[in-house]
């Protein structure tokens, strides 16, 4: 059973995601899960367990069967994926766009952590929300591993069961 004090931040979580990536307009919550802005023009789509729902202009939603496609060559793309054994092509790979966090509100210090720059200026942002909301910072525990990295993690003795083998990590993203 999840506590009202979790689905309260959670909901509110993703109240500010949404926020942020589709704009200060209105925003439908669906099993608490963020479906769609009432001010997109054309059908929005996001999935919700293993169906999708597609928000018409209408108001309506239409319950859609939809493949999901990847793109895994464009180092700016958010979209790449690693999981079910799959490998990155290059082990030494490392996102151009690849910066430390910048925010003072955070239990730990952020600044040793990196994310590629849209993801970290939205998590500073979050993070300042969090604080102004609730009074409390958010703690760290991951973010971009180096292939050496997470070559160490597992000469450190970290089993294949809570640890990704070098090149398969979505951590090195």
């Amino acid at each position: 059973m999840i506590s009202r004090q979790y689905r309260s931040f959670h909901i509110l979580t993703l109240l500010f995601i949404s926020l942020m990536i589709l704009g200060w307009g209105g925003f439908v919550v669906v099993e608490d899960r963020v479906v769609a802005s009432q001010e997109s023009p054309a059908p929005v789509v996001l999935p919700i367990q293993s169906t999708f729902l597609a928000y018409q202009p209408t108001g309506d939603y239409l319950p859609m069967q939809i493949q999901p496609t990847y793109d895994f060559d464009e180092d700016d793309s958010f979209q790449k994926y690693l999981g079910n054994g799959q490998l990155l092509n290059n082990n030494e790979y490392v996102p151009e766009d690849l910066v430390p966090i910048d925010s003072n509100f955070t239990a730990n210090a952020s600044k040793r952590f990196s994310l590629r720059q849209e993801a970290a200026t939205q998590f500073a942002d979050m993070a300042w929300y969090f604080w102004n909301h609730f009074n409390a910072k958010l703690m760290i525990s991951s973010a971009y591993r180096s292939s050496t990295f997470q070559q160490s993690l597992l000469k450190k003795g970290c089993s294949r069961a809570r640890c990704a083998q070098v090149g398969s990590s979505e951590h090195q993203l």
